[in-house]
């Protein structure tokens, strides 16, 4: 028996668990990886009974023998045309229904809403779109061409499950509705980007206050009330979460992928959410000097002068969305 219930800040651990045990099943089979910025970012910034920024984040958890987490992701509604978007999906290795089982409740959930026709969900893989398709009741609609690879988006028609309930069963969760973009985002005063922007440039703390002519503590300041509007732990995440809200733009990639390993790809995920790099060896399960190597090989790939500077390369070079 499964339980879908919303993910809050106090299930963190349990998906960055389920994100850090998919991660190493990947990179010990040499496929590409992704770090889970964006269903971490929902999860932390989530209240208990509320869709925080149009946006839910709903984990499937095995309720016997004990409870555990084997499937995260995050919905929201399309603001082009009516619908449901399932995205950042995360499953347990070894557990081959959860994905099949999250598909029908998903489609079960949407049909539940007013005004949610279908759900569409976009794969990354060829290969586990296929599977999707033959297995979990999605069709292929498309298949856009992608900086990293062709995408595949996938669309299913919202549809009442009557048995789904002697599988998995629903706990309450939020309604969802549309949100302009106005309402997703936390407000920002325009020195604390212009601040975020010269971080993002590789500009040190006392080159920043004397770019702006202000004091390095007043910079200290605007930067710490920053974080702390936008729930991030780091100024490198800030950095990430200013181009997340679309206050900072992607520059033109220089086509450095090749030397890019998937680890290295992971290393720069986790690190655009603010984890220390010991956190990121205990996810990755390598040595705190692998990560620091990775991150000394990327920063040199990518000409990147400081943490910072190194996230926007990653934007730049479409590592990072």
């Amino acid at each position: 028996m499964f339980a879908m219930r919303q993910l809050t800040t106090p299930d963190i651990s349990a998906v960055d668990s389920l994100i850090a045990d998919r991660v190493r099943y990947q990179l010990k089979r040499g496929r590409q990886v992704c770090a889970g910025t964006r269903l971490r970012r929902t999860v932390v910034t989530s209240q208990r009974g509320s869709a925080q920024g149009g946006r839910l984040a709903v984990g499937m958890w095995r309720t016997a023998p004990v409870p555990r987490l084997v499937g995260a992701f995050t919905l929201r509604c399309a603001s082009t045309a009516p619908g449901l978007i399932l995205e950042n999906a995360f499953t347990a290795p070894g557990e081959r229904d959860v994905s099949r089982l999250a598909s029908m409740w998903a489609s079960d959930f949407a049909a539940r809403q007013p005004g949610l026709p279908r759900i569409r969900c976009v794969s990354w893989s060829a290969a586990v779109a296929a599977r999707q398709v033959q297995v979990g009741g999605w069709t292929e609609i498309r298949r856009p061409a992608h900086q990293r690879g062709s995408t595949v988006l996938l669309e299913q028609r919202s549809t009442i499950m009557a048995l789904l309930d002697q599988w998995v069963r629903t706990e309450r969760l939020p309604s969802l509705a549309p949100q302009s973009e106005s309402e997703l985002r936390p407000a920002l005063h325009p020195r604390q980007v212009t601040i975020g922007r010269l971080y993002a440039e590789g500009l040190s703390t006392a080159a920043v206050a004397a770019r702006l002519y202000l004091s390095v503590e007043t910079v200290k300041s605007h930067t710490a009330s920053a974080r702390g509007l936008t729930a991030v732990r780091s100024t490198t995440a800030l950095v990430h979460e200013l181009y997340l809200q679309g206050e900072l733009r992607r520059g033109t990639a220089s086509g450095v992928s090749a030397v890019v390993s998937p680890r290295q790809r992971a290393v720069l995920g986790f690190t655009a959410f603010g984890d220390p790099q010991a956190a990121i060896g205990k996810a990755l399960g390598v040595s705190l000097e692998v990560v620091k190597a990775d991150v000394r090989a990327l920063r040199s790939a990518f000409g990147a002068t400081s943490p910072s500077h190194l996230i926007a390369r990653g934007w730049d070079e479409r590592f990072l969305c």
